[in-house]
């Protein structure tokens, strides 16, 4: 995909500037993207623009980069609407701009990833029944040394093993020693099911680095380390040669 950035005025009278964002967001060694400089400098062309507009069609790239675009439409807003269409694909690094903006607008068959963190509230009371979630919603407290996680308010629409909206999910953590816990969830839902059931596994302690959860864009990494063994098979080769002269 090529790295488009365009910035141009549209509307009646030209209240409006519209920035097409096409391509990587953030630029690298490996290539020039699309920059929170360039759309801090775009702006200022257009003081008497009554509203921003951000056409995305990108597969993602720099989070601190798409995090700087989303805090610059923020800051040059002012009493202004900022609005993100998305044309192709917001992902990753572009999901967060478009999060940035007062409204989304999505054409038919197009795709906004959404990463789904979890969070457990401990001590909240539960949500309204009548609010369904994804992935349910997760409220937690103590029995004891065992951390306890109840789930409800599933919509039906991402059914664990067949269940429910009205599944009920109950996990309980509970630290048998110093480099294990012991891990239980038990699933209730009559729609589904007879009677509840109940799983059980060991989580022991992994030896190693844990690494951030973060995309992989256009596999930089890969082309990385493909280079660096290419460049050890030239290095080895060379030597090899010299030893032989």
């Amino acid at each position: 995909m090529a790295n488009i950035f365009e910035a141009r005025s549209t509307g009646a009278g030209g209240d409006t500037v519209e920035l097409v964002m096409y391509g990587v967001i953030g630029s690298s060694w490996f290539e020039d993207g699309i920059t929170a400089t360039q759309v801090e400098r775009a702006i200022k062309l257009y003081p008497n623009a009554r509203k921003i507009r951000v056409r995305l069609n990108s597969p993602g790239g720099l989070v601190d980069e798409g995090l700087a675009i989303r805090t610059t439409l923020q800051q040059h807003a002012g009493g202004r609407t900022v609005e993100a269409h998305v044309d192709g694909i917001a992902a990753s690094a572009a999901s967060v701009i478009a999060m940035g903006a007062d409204t989304i607008k999505m054409h038919e068959g197009t795709s906004l990833m959404i990463h789904e963190a979890r969070v457990v509230p401990l001590g909240l009371p539960p949500l309204d029944p009548a609010i369904k979630q994804w992935m349910g919603e997760s409220r937690g407290h103590w029995e004891g040394n065992t951390l306890v996680v109840e789930t409800t308010n599933f919509n039906g629409k991402n059914a664990f093993r067949g269940g429910s909206e009205n599944m009920k999910v109950t996990e309980r953590f509970t630290r048998v020693s110093d480099d294990v816990i012991d891990y239980k969830f038990t699933v209730e839902d009559p729609e589904t099911w007879d009677r509840a059931w109940t799983a059980e596994a060991p989580m022991a302690k992994t030896e190693g680095p844990i690494f951030e959860f973060a995309c992989h864009e256009t596999n930089y990494g890969i082309a990385n380390i493909l280079a660096g063994a290419r460049a050890e098979d030239k290095q080895k080769a060379e030597q090899a040669k010299k030893g032989s002269n």
